[in-house]
């Protein structure tokens, strides 16, 4: 399965959100947002409840998306086993 990159730009920069209000803003769990806050997205505090701004969740979708995005090879410009077009002479 494919791995789904959320939208960067979703969050508003000026607000700050909870765990709840992340994970239905992004429609994900409540787990899996505080996984992103173990990978790095920065909270407020560590009190609860957990607080995050919107422009450090907008910049920590950016990031990751910039990081994780896979470099093209050549056999997926083509698609898997197909071989680049080449004229021949008639």
């Amino acid at each position: 399965m494919r791995k789904r990159y959320q939208n960067p730009r979703l969050a508003k920069i000026h607000r700050s959100y909870t765990v709840d209000e992340i994970a239905d803003l992004y429609a994900v769990g409540k787990n899996t947002v505080r996984h992103w806050i173990k990978q790095g997205l920065p909270a407020c505090d560590s009190k609860r409840p957990m607080l995050v701004l919107g422009s450090e969740l907008n910049f920590f979708h950016e990031k990751r998306r910039i990081v994780e995005s896979p470099q093209p090879t050549l056999n997926s410009d083509f698609g898997i086993g197909a071989k680049p077009h080449v004229k021949t002479p008639s």
